[in-house]
This record gives C-alpha cells, sequence and structure tokens, in this order.
C-alpha cells in the first residue's frame, strides 16, 4: 500500500531538477479538471457523507493521454500527482500548460500552484449550461408585455459571453433582473425561479470573469474550450468502480489507492507495475482465446 501510494515519488523529484529545460508553446498540452463524490464510510456528521475525488486529463497536441486522481483532504502533495503526468509524456517540469476546468476553488488553487505561468480556462461547458437552463425556463412563463424580451436577451448574454466580452453579459443580466422584479411573484412563481438563476448566472459570472477568454476565437483556431476529455476521464476512473451500481463505502485511504489501481490501468503501467513486485511470474505472451460460440 505505502508503494503504491506512493508510487514514482523519487522518479518526479529527480525530474524537478530539470526546471532549466526550455519549455514547449503553451498550446502543446491541455489539462483537463473535474471532482466528483462517492459514498464515504465514516459518517460522523450528517453532511460528511462523501468524498470529494479529483480526477483529471493530460492531452498533447499528438494525441497522447495520461489520467491522473486522488482523494481530496488525503492527498498531501496533489499537484504532485499532475506533474507526474506532465514528465511522463515527455514535458520539463516548467512547461506551461492551459488548465480546463469549471473554476472550483480546489481545482483552481491546484492549476495555480502547479505552475503559475499557466493559461486557467473556465470551461465553456459549465458556463453554457446555465443558460441553457434559463431558456428553458423562459418558454414556460406567462405571456406577459413586460416578458416578451427575456429569451431574445438570454440569447445576447450567452452570444457575449461566448466572445469572451463578460462585461455586456452583466449588463444584459441586469436588465434581466430588473424585467422580472416588475412582475408579481405571487401570482407567477416561475418568475421567481428565473429571477433566482439569473441571480446565480450573474455572480457566477462575476467571480470567474478572470477566467472567462474568447471562446469562440479559440474555437476556430482549434484549442480546446471544454472539459469534455476530462468528463470521460470521471466516467473511467471513477464511476465504473465506485458509483452507478457499485453503490459502496469507502475510506479515504481505500478509496484514493483504488483511483492510483484504476489510473495505472488507464496508462498501461498497471503490468508493468505488478510485474516489478512479483518478478518471478512467468508472463504469458500468447494471445488467450476467447469464450465465444460458435468455438473458432
Amino acid at each position: 500500500e505505502s508503494e503504491l501510494d506512493d508510487e514514482n515519488q523519487a522518479p518526479a523529484k529527480a525530474q524537478t531538477k530539470q526546471t532549466l529545460a526550455k519549455p514547449v508553446d503553451i498550446s502543446s498540452m491541455s489539462i483537463g479538471i473535474d471532482s466528483c463524490f462517492v459514498h464515504r464510510r465514516e459518517i460522523r456528521m450528517p453532511k460528511a457523507g462523501f468524498l470529494e475525488v479529483i480526477v483529471g486529463k493530460c492531452i498533447t497536441t499528438t494525441g497522447e493521454k495520461r489520467c491522473f486522481g486522488f482523494v481530496k483532504g488525503y492527498q498531501t502533495e496533489p499537484g504532485r500527482r499532475v506533474q507526474q503526468s506532465i514528465t511522463a509524456l515527455g514535458l520539463p517540469p516548467n512547461q506551461p500548460v492551459t488548465f480546463l476546468s469549471d473554476a472550483e476553488g480546489t481545482i483552481r488553487d491546484l492549476a495555480a500552484d502547479l505552475s503559475p505561468d499557466s493559461e486557467h480556462i473556465l470551461d465553456w461547458f459549465h458556463v453554457t449550461k446555465r443558460i441553457t437552463v434559463m431558456r428553458q425556463m423562459a418558454r414556460g412563463l406567462p405571456p406577459l408585455k413586460g416578458l416578451a424580451h427575456i429569451s431574445p436577451n438570454l440569447k445576447r448574454v450567452k452570444w457575449h459571453l461566448w466572445h469572451g466580452n463578460h462585461v455586456k453579459a452583466e449588463r444584459r443580466l441586469n436588465c434581466l433582473r430588473f424585467d422580472l422584479e416588475q412582475i408579481n411573484f405571487s401570482q407567477y412563481p416561475k418568475v421567481a425561479k428565473l429571477l433566482q438563476a439569473v441571480d446565480q448566472c450573474r455572480t457566477y459570472v462575476l467571480n470567474n470573469r478572470r477566467y472567462m477568454v474568447n471562446y469562440r476565437e479559440r474555437y476556430h483556431n482549434g484549442e480546446r474550450i471544454s472539459t469534455g476529455f476530462a468528463e470521460s476521464a470521471v466516467n473511467q476512473v471513477v464511476s465504473k468502480r465506485f458509483v452507478k451500481k457499485q453503490q459502496m463505502r469507502w475510506s479515504q485511504k481505500g478509496a484514493h489507492l483504488l483511483l492510483q489501481i484504476r489510473v495505472q490501468v488507464l496508462n498501461d503501467e498497471w503490468l508493468a507495475t505488478f510485474e516489478r513486485w512479483y518478478p518471478n511470474i512467468p508472463r504469458v505472451e500468447e494471445n488467450l482465446k476467447l469464450a465465444a460460440w460458435p468455438p473458432v
């Protein structure tokens, strides 16, 4: 367990001495980071029944991929896991990279501690998801004169955010808020729900405006704007074993160690690790026939 928990720690520290290596272009690597929750075994408080798991994937422009994962609060040096993935892909430790995430505090701090010169971008999927929900809510509003411009204004908000203009998006959201406040909430409760969603979206834009970019320009330049590849990493690393139909409860240590096994399997490293632990076990090179009918 101790070896798996501290896997490749010594090589990672040795790699940090290569800080004088010349970094390559910042667009050569993208790191998508996301988080999810799994059931916790030790329940001492009513709201402490889950463990937060941080999962990510590194992708280079040449198509090379590498996953990593750890349990929040258990890993003392979370940046080391990400740094191992960067150095394993052949890039120097001082390599500036592009981080894509939902700007959650833990993930944002991880990106800043790992490489201060790197670029951190708010994931477009998490931005447009809020606009899409509000546009669906606007379709159910009553046909009042004061609500006629709600849907067009929401469309303009999305257009401004797509072009990285968060200032005009904030103004549109303020106009939406003013129009909705003129309606009697007691007669039209759906208006109150939409107003709450507008306030939450406005706060979200204000808190994360420094991480918003011109998504249209990045998209047309062939650069990544979403963490779709990180979402798939969550499904591969976590969902297959921890959740879905596997409704099990985990300790911090048990969940973290199993995450390292899942990551090594996805990175095609588990076989080499197992052979290092048990060098006397013979390796079968021939391909085994699959059980099928009719037999071949």
